[in-house]
């Protein structure tokens, strides 16, 4: 992350520190008509292992503003993406995405579409991390940042990305926004995923904080 975004962070979470708090947003609850969600156990990465269709279902009662779809496209805002290989390792997929966890620290994505490699990622290398909640990929950025869910941001986007920031924050707006998606085993085979985006922001100097959270799940690929 550039020099200057941390500067313009700095200054946007010392406004949120110096005064209250409005908060708002909406959750949705875990579907009742799914399967109940395999328990982990603490600092266990849950067993994701299979086969599954990468297009997923999303919840029902989902909040509108996580599907939201404006002219640009803003880091961390998920917009609704069910995509399976999208939503775990940032890549495109076929009709299908393999997972495979051949020891604890290591994820591979392999995809239904030959010409795509397969993507390996390592909990040591903090490409995800694991808890009791699932296996969780967070993502923070500015709320006006510019750009996809990758975590790898191209560094001429995030040149441009710090100057916005700071350029809020000198008028008394901007803020910081997290995505988090944890990801673990459903007792039908399925795969679940618990995702949430926060804003933290100032507009006029006046803090507030924004959680919109909702559910996916995909089957796997041998389901009716």
């Amino acid at each position: 992350m550039s020099r200057i975004c941390i500067a313009g962070f700095v200054c946007i979470a010392l406004g949120v520190l110096l005064g209250g708090c409005v908060h708002r947003g909406a959750i949705a609850g875990y579907p009742e008509q799914w399967s109940k969600r395999a328990e982990v156990a603490k600092a266990k990465c849950p067993n994701l292992a299979g086969r599954y269709r990468n297009l997923g279902e999303i919840a029902p009662g989902t909040p509108q503003e996580l599907c939201h779809r404006g002219r640009h496209r803003y880091r961390a805002a998920w917009q609704c993406d069910t995509s399976l290989s999208s939503n775990l390792a940032s890549v495109a997929s076929g009709e299908w995405v393999e997972l495979r966890q051949p020891d604890e620290d290591t994820l591979l994505i392999l995809s239904s579409d030959p010409t795509l490699e397969v993507k390996v990622m390592h909990r040591s290398r903090g490409d995800f991390s694991c808890s009791q909640g699932g296996l969780e990929r967070r993502l923070h950025a500015s709320s006006m940042s510019l750009g996809g869910d990758d975590p790898d941001e191209p560094v001429a986007l995030a040149a441009f990305n710090g100057v916005g920031t700071l350029y809020g924050a000198a008028f008394g707006s901007g803020g910081v926004r997290t995505l988090r998606r944890s990801f673990r085993a459903a007792a039908d085979g399925s795969l679940t995923m618990d995702v949430s985006v926060e804003d933290s922001v100032l507009v006029l100097l006046i803090p507030m904080r924004v959680k919109n959270e909702t559910f996916v799940r995909w089957r796997p690929l041998d389901a009716n």
